[in-house]
C-alpha cells in the first residue's frame, strides 16, 4: 500500500485554493454581516449605551482617578514607614543596656460598648484592629519626638499597638532615655486616642475606651528583643498591605476610552473585525477538511502514487484545457520539481520514452476514466508525431465501455490516463488488475493535471 506523504498533502491543499477562497469570503461575509445585523437589531440600544458611556467618560475616569490617588497616598506612607523601620532595626543599638538606661511607658486601652438605653453588646475586633491602625495614622509623631527628645524616625519606630481580641483591648508600649519625658510622650499618643474615641462614637453608638495599667518602668533585656520583634513583624505587614494595596490600584475599572469616531464607523468597524475572524474561522476550518480529505476520499493525488500503482514511469500533463500560467502552474510546477508538461510536449516524451525503452512496439491503446476529451487531444497529437509505432487505439473506459474492453484483445501496450484528486485507488488497481489478466502490460501513464 502507498504511504502518503505530509509534502503530497501540503501540494493537495494548495491545488484547492479556489475552495479556501472561496470559504474564506463566504465565512468573512457572514461574520461581517452577523456582526452588522446585530447592530442594526439593536441600534438604539447601543447608540445610546455609546453616547452614555462619552458622556459619564470624564466623570467616571476622575472618580477612578480620586481612589487611584488616595491609594498611592497609602502606599506611599507606608513605604515611608517600612523604610524608617528598616533603617531602625539595622542603625539602632538600643540592646545595649549596660551603658544607657532605657524606659518603657505602657497603657492598655479597653473598649465596651453600651447603648443609650442600657443595654450592651460587644466591641468586633474589627473595630479594635481598626482603632489601633488609626492611632499610627493620626498621630503627630513630631510632637512625641520633641518632647521625648528624639527624632521621629525612633519615636514611632519604638512605639507598639497589640490588639487582644479576648479582652477588647489595645495594649500601647513605647521607649525613651528620661522617664518623665517617656510618659509624656505616651501621654500625647493617649490624647490622640481620646480625639479618635469621639470621631468612633459617631460611627460605632456607645463605643467607650477606658485606660488602664498606665505606668513607665525601666527596660529590661527581654523588653527589647519584643521590641525588635514587633518592628520586624510590622515590616512583614506592610509589605503585605503594600502589596495588597498595588493590586487593588492595578485592577482598579478604569471606563474604556470613548471612541471619536461616528457610531455607523464605529459599526463598520466591529463588522469588519467579524469579518476578519469569520475569515480565519474558514480558513481553518477548510484546511482541515482538505486534510482529511486528503486521507479519507481515496484519490490518486501525486504522480509517484500513480506510478507506484502501475508500475511504470508517469507523465503530468495539463487536461481540460486548462491554462499552463498562473498560480496552478506555479504550484504544479513545484509539485513535479518543475516537470509539467503541455499536451504536445508530454505526448512526445511519453511517446519517445515507449519506443526508447521497447523498440518492438507496433501498437498502443490510450485508456482512462472519464477522459474522453483529453483521449480526444491526444489522439490528434500522435498523427503528426513519426516515432515508429503503427497503430494507435483509444479506449474511453475498459471498466465500463465493452468495445473499450474488447480492444484490450488486440493491444499489448496500454498508455494509462487519469486524472488526479478524481481517479480513486481502488479504481486504478481495478483498471491495472483488468490490464494484465488481458494479458497486456502497461508501459506508460499520463497524469493530468
Amino acid at each position: 500500500m502507498y504511504q502518503l506523504t505530509g509534502r503530497e498533502c501540503i501540494y493537495y491543499i494548495l491545488r484547492h485554493w479556489k475552495s479556501i477562497v472561496v470559504v474564506v469570503l463566504m465565512c468573512a461575509l457572514g461574520g461581517g454581516l452577523l456582526r452588522f445585523g446585530k447592530s442594526v437589531i439593536k441600534w438604539e440600544e447601543e447608540k445610546a449605551a455609546q453616547e452614555a458611556a462619552t458622556a459619564n467618560y470624564e466623570h467616571d475616569y476622575s472618580y477612578v482617578m480620586s481612589l487611584a490617588d488616595v491609594y498611592n497616598v497609602q502606599i506611599s506612607a507606608m513605604q515611608d514607614e517600612r523604610a524608617m523601620l528598616q533603617d531602625f532595626s539595622i542603625n539602632s543599638h538600643l540592646n545595649d543596656l549596660e551603658s544607657t538606661t532605657l524606659y518603657c511607658a505602657e497603657a492598655e486601652l479597653i473598649f465596651d460598648s453600651t447603648l443609650p438605653d442600657g443595654s450592651f453588646y460587644p466591641v468586633s475586633i474589627d473595630i479594635i484592629d481598626l482603632f489601633a491602625k488609626q492611632i499610627d495614622y493620626s498621630t503627630d509623631w513630631d510632637t512625641v519626638a520633641s518632647f521625648g527628645g528624639v527624632d521621629v524616625s525612633y519615636a514611632r519606630s519604638t512605639f507598639a499597638s497589640n490588639v487582644d481580641g479576648d479582652s477588647s483591648s489595645i495594649k500601647l508600649k513605647i521607649y525613651g532615655f528620661d522617664q518623665e519625658k517617656t510618659i509624656e510622650m505616651m501621654n500625647i499618643i493617649l490624647s490622640t486616642c481620646n480625639e479618635i474615641e469621639r470621631d468612633f462614637e459617631d460611627v460605632y453608638i456607645g463605643l467607650h475606651m477606658n485606660v488602664n495599667n498606665q505606668d513607665c518602668t525601666v527596660a529590661k533585656s527581654s523588653d527589647i528583643v519584643e521590641m525588635y520583634s514587633e518592628v520586624f513583624e510590622r515590616i512583614d505587614e506592610l509589605d503585605e498591605e503594600i502589596v495588597t494595596l498595588q493590586n487593588d490600584v492595578n485592577t482598579l475599572p478604569y471606563p474604556a476610552t470613548p471612541s471619536n469616531l461616528p457610531f455607523v464607523v464605529q459599526v463598520i468597524i466591529k463588522a469588519l473585525k467579524y469579518a476578519i475572524v469569520g475569515a480565519a474561522v474558514g480558513f481553518i476550518a477548510e484546511v482541515v477538511l482538505l486534510y482529511l480529505s486528503f486521507y479519507l476520499n481515496g484519490k490518486i493525488h501525486s504522480s509517484e502514487e500513480l506510478e507506484y500503482y502501475t508500475g511504470s514511469f508517469v507523465l503530468p500533463m495539463w487536461g481540460r484545457g486548462k491554462s499552463d500560467t498562473g498560480l496552478n502552474r506555479t504550484i504544479a510546477v513545484g509539485e513535479n520539481h518543475g516537470m509539467v508538461y503541455g499536451s504536445a510536449e508530454a505526448v512526445d516524451r511519453l511517446l519517445t520514452n515507449i519506443v526508447s525503452s521497447n523498440s518492438e512496439i507496433n501498437g498502443l491503446l490510450f485508456t482512462g476514466t472519464d477522459v474522453s476529451a483529453e483521449l480526444d487531444k491526444i489522439a490528434i497529437l500522435v498523427k503528426n508525431k513519426n516515432h515508429g509505432i503503427k497503430s494507435f487505439t483509444f479506449a474511453p473506459d475498459i471498466m465500463t465501455d465493452i468495445d473499450a474492453f474488447d480492444s484490450l484483445k488486440d493491444s499489448v501496450n496500454v498508455v494509462l490516463v487519469e486524472r488526479i484528486d478524481d481517479i480513486s485507488v481502488a479504481e486504478v488497481k481495478k483498471e491495472v488488475e483488468q490490464i494484465r489478466l488481458s494479458g497486456s502490460r502497461i508501459v506508460g501513464a499520463v497524469l493530468l493535471r
